[in-house]
């Protein structure tokens, strides 16, 4: 057992008494990010390392939290009081509980390389400065950056609790990205490519620099007029938006207090039956696997849509209780850092491809292709469901790109682009600070406009 696990499992020595449930998170983090710039330059490059506790008591159903970056036994003390003292003042809530311990499943994947721990800084510069130069020098009509970089983090965790739960895990990944600048008689445009690894050898700078070049040139080309009634392809980091925002309503909180646009529907057909949506919280492709949660329970794939139903629901404890009629936590507790209380959130979401890439793009003729989205943040409600947003793309004909699109208004709802969905393509990966996995995906041409 490490140093965590002996932090953790000390701070239930200051439990209350049976009545009270006290439950200890404690993280230590180490993560390195650097930058350059389109000249290939180091701009910034940072070495961070974190160590906190969280302590969440309950008690007459009654939720209180602190937290403390000193792991002195005297502050750990005083931290737990202020968490009891937090809690004595709060509402009640019935669904307020801490978990029993489940068992994990063997033969889970390693999630961290033996090699990033050693891996120098050394080496991570030369990475991030060789995606620059190859970036810059791929196309003239795209000769500059504005960021090129690299990120990792090695993350080691502890979880206890007098419910029984003890367990302890490390994770560690690596992620790398550049936006390419690009420009034309008539337009510039911007785009980015992203890839995540566990280890450096996982990394391909060629590929990350081809990708974020060719995206960019692609919305570089003359404009043509914008044809009515063709099919939209989207690009997996317009889907990854898109579930992300279906991920938040279809997470405990939002369904069970009808904050979700598919709060009503349990059990309904959403989608066609080729349609299947997955939470993955364990494979490590995605950056956000883990073999526990974030208050100590295993980590699953949990289907959410199958065969076009929705048949499943993203749970902490403390949402499963809320929705009762039998829900169960599903390994989806999240915390933003150990200075929060864990929340059901999505790990990674997940389409299952109903085609590869080239079948799709080959299948749909003429087609609008969507590779951006303007004013997804705000215009994307996972609350409503409504979809106003803008997007910027270009035609595709015979598999061909051949002109750029002006800005299409996206009229529509999230349930109705589940339902609009004909093929789904195989090239998913996760995208940046999303806890989604796009793919390629073709849906009718209704959702202009709905």
């Amino acid at each position: 057992m490490s140093e965590l696990g002996d932090v953790a499992r000390g701070v239930l020595e200051f439990a209350a008494g049976p009545n009270e449930q006290l439950e200890a998170y404690v993280v230590h983090r180490v993560s390195t990010t650097i930058q350059a710039d389109t000249n290939a330059a180091v701009r910034y490059v940072s070495v961070a390392e974190t160590r906190g506790l969280g302590v969440r008591v309950i008690a007459d159903q009654r939720l209180g939290y602190a937290s403390t970056s000193d792991l002195e036994a005297s502050t750990i003390k005083l931290t737990v009081e202020r968490a009891r003292a937090n809690a004595s003042s709060s509402d009640t809530d019935a669904a307020q509980a801490l978990p029993n311990p489940e068992h994990v499943p063997s033969g889970l994947p390693a999630l961290i390389s033996s090699d990033l721990p050693s891996t120098s800084l050394r080496d991570k510069v030369a990475l991030v400065v060789g995606l620059a130069a190859d970036v810059v020098s791929r196309d003239p009509r795209v000769p500059a950056i504005d960021t090129a970089e690299y990120h990792d983090e090695i993350k080691t965790v502890a979880v206890a609790s007098t419910r029984g739960v003890d367990v302890e895990q490390q994770i560690g990944f690596l992620e790398i990205w550049s936006d390419a600048l690009g420009e034309s008689s008539d337009v510039t445009a911007a785009e980015d490519d992203y890839q995540v690894g566990r280890s450096l050898v996982d990394i391909r700078i060629d590929q990350l620099a081809a990708a974020a070049v060719q995206r960019t040139v692609d919305l570089l080309g003359t404009e043509v007029t914008c044809p009515s009634e063709l099919p939209i392809v989207f690009d997996p980091l317009v889907v990854a938006d898109l579930l992300n925002a279906i991920g938040k309503g279809l997470s405990g909180g939002a369904m069970s207090s009808g904050r979700s646009p598919f709060a009503s529907q349990r059990g309904a057909s959403i989608a066609p039956p080729w349609v299947e949506l997955v939470d993955d919280g364990v494979s490590p492709r995605y950056r956000t696997a883990a073999v526990y949660d974030d208050e100590g329970l295993p980590r699953r794939r949990t289907c959410l849509v199958k065969a076009g139903d929705l048949v499943g629901v993203m749970h902490s404890t403390v949402t499963a209780r809320a929705m009762g009629r039998g829900a169960s936590p599903t390994g989806n507790a999240r915390r933003g850092s150990y200075k929060t209380v864990p929340k059901a959130s999505p790990n990674c979401l997940v389409l299952t491809p109903t085609a590869t890439r080239d079948e799709l793009i080959a299948s749909a003729g003429r087609a609008l292709y969507i590779q951006q989205l303007a004013g997804a943040g705000a215009g994307i409600n996972p609350i409503t469901g409504r979809v106003e947003v803008g997007g910027v793309g270009w035609l595709l004909e015979d598999g061909q790109n051949v002109g750029r699109l002006p800005v299409v208004a996206i009229s529509t709802t999230l349930p109705s682009f589940l339902r609009s969905i004909t093929a789904v393509g195989d090239d998913t990966y996760q995208a940046a600070s999303l806890p989604a996995a796009g793919s390629t995906v073709m849906c009718g041409g209704e959702l202009l406009g709905a």
